[in-house]
């Protein structure tokens, strides 16, 4: 992705390279730096990224603060949904269940009711 901020009129560009999830954090980080000592590379007139590259070059050209984009990277993740874990232990426990039943009939039933009920807490 190449932006241009000054049409053929370039007399500097930021070239930002890809690296995913941890390539946004660590490019983002990195301008943040620089900036803060003095050399802002935010205010090329060309942006030119590749996959992660291109996330940053673009919220970049978008006009985003590199102060809130910084803070955004540096929150902690988010924990893993207490209900998505409760859901698989309780599927875990239906299907123990379900192999501790012996009667095909009984099972069924069961199955059905459980089903539904883990279904519903989703």
């Amino acid at each position: 992705m190449t932006i241009s901020r000054r049409g053929d009129d370039v007399s500097s560009a930021l070239v930002l390279s890809g690296g995913g999830t941890s390539g946004v954090a660590w490019e983002t980080g990195l301008l943040k730096g620089f900036r803060d000592n003095r050399v802002d590379l935010t205010t090329a007139d060309l942006l030119v990224g590749t996959s992660a590259g291109a996330i940053v070059a673009a919220q970049l050209a978008k006009g985003h603060n590199l102060d809130e984009l910084y803070a955004i990277q540096c929150r902690p993740p988010r924990p893993p949904e207490s209900v998505r874990s409760r859901n698989v232990m309780t599927l875990m426990q239906a299907m123990a269940e379900i192999k501790r039943r012996s009667n095909t009939s009984d099972r069924q039933a069961w199955m059905r009711r459980s089903s539904s009920s883990w279904a519903r807490r989703r």
